[in-house]
């Protein structure tokens, strides 16, 4: 994992602008996830733009994307903001670029990842914090919720991950034909 926490050239003016754009992008579909009731958000695609900033910045511009997205978004929506969450997104981001930065984008690579990200993030960390923030017997009943619907949404957010992490890579490309491209591999 050669360059793995490589940050040189991460904080060019276009690097940060394009992370800026990605967590205002974050901020916007912050405001379409579909809630049940306070607690239970239904189905949600702000962890996208996290994801893609992982695939093309790596795990620091990753992390920085999901952090300032989330605070940014939490902030838009009006929710109260609750720490735990935001350590929940920069993990995610992680996640995904541990198992996709630098690394052939595959279809089968985007179910692993997305796996880590249920199994640590989801049933992990969202469990934690759904038990210190409403209390025992309500954390588990939300956190029971949410893993079952996770599940049921698994391959659907997995797809959207690889189909838009490929199509950024792809656009990244372009853009840099003719210099170095970052080494991201595409396999159909």
């Amino acid at each position: 994992m050669k360059g793995f926490w490589r940050t040189e050239g991460l904080f060019t003016t276009r690097r940060l602008a394009v992370m800026g754009m990605l967590a205002a992008l974050t901020v916007v579909f912050g405001l379409f996830d579909i809630m049940v009731g306070p607690t239970s958000r239904v189905f949600s695609v702000r962890y996208l733009p996290g994801a893609v900033g992982a695939v093309l910045f790596g795990p620091v511009g990753g992390v920085m994307v999901a952090f300032v997205g989330d605070f940014a978004a939490t902030l838009a929506r009006g929710d109260g903001y609750l720490p735990g969450y935001a350590l929940s997104a920069m993990a995610q981001s992680f996640l995904y670029a541990l198992f996709l930065f630098r690394r052939p984008l595959t279809l089968p690579r985007a179910l692993l990842a997305q796996a880590a990200v249920f199994v640590v993030v989801v049933m992990g960390l969202g469990s934690l914090w759904q038990i210190l923030y409403y209390g025992q017997a309500a954390g588990e009943a939300l956190a029971l919720e949410r893993i079952a619907r996770n599940l049921a949404l698994y391959p659907v957010h997995a797809w959207l991950v690889y189909s838009l992490g490929r199509e950024t890579i792809r656009i990244d490309r372009k853009r840099a034909e003719g210099r170095d491209g970052g080494g991201v591999e595409i396999k159909n």
